[in-house]
C-alpha cells in the first residue's frame, strides 16, 4: 500500500512534488500490479505470434486483430468494418449531420472537418487580411 501513495506525488528533482493527474491520484492496487509489469518484464498475456507482452489479456486480444485481420466492430450505416470498436466509435462520427464554421469577415459556411476555417476566417480572407485576425469587441 506504501508503493500506492508513492504514485500519489511525483518528484521533480528540486526537492518539490507535483500531483498527477485525477485518474492516476487513486490507482487501485491492480493498477498498481499492471504497471508493474513496465518494469521488470514478466508480461503475464504474449503474443504466441511477434511476442510482445500485455498486461491485460483485453489488451492481447485487441492486439491479435493486427495479426489476425479480424474486424468484429460494423458500422451499421455502410457496413465498414473495425477491429476496434473505439474505431468504430469514432467513424460513427462521420454520418453525422455535419457541423458548420462561418466566416466572420464574409459570412460564408464551411464545413468543420475541413479546415477552411482559420483563426475565424476563410482561406480567402484570411489570405486578403494578409493574416491580420479580425478583432472581436465585447459586448
Amino acid at each position: 500500500m506504501q508503493a500506492l501513495k508513492a504514485l500519489n506525488a511525483k518528484n521533480t528533482g528540486n526537492g518539490e512534488t507535483t500531483r498527477l493527474s485525477a485518474l492516476q491520484q487513486n490507482p487501485t492496487p491492480g493498477d498498481l500490479k499492471s504497471h508493474m509489469y513496465v518494469h521488470n518484464g514478466s508480461w503475464p498475456f504474449k503474443c504466441q505470434i511477434c511476442n510482445r507482452g500485455f498486461s491485460k489479456q483485453t489488451n492481447l486480444r485487441n492486439h491479435m486483430y493486427l495479426h489476425s485481420g479480424d474486424r468484429p466492430h460494423e458500422c451499421e450505416v455502410c457496413q465498414k468494418r473495425f477491429a476496434l470498436a473505439c474505431n468504430l466509435r469514432a467513424h460513427l462520427k462521420t454520418h453525422e449531420e455535419p457541423q458548420n464554421e462561418k466566416c466572420l469577415r464574409c459570412s460564408r459556411e464551411f464545413p468543420t472537418a475541413t479546415g477552411l476555417v482559420t483563426f475565424g476566417c476563410c482561406h480567402d480572407c484570411y489570405h486578403n487580411s494578409h493574416g491580420i485576425p479580425l478583432l472581436r469587441h465585447k459586448n
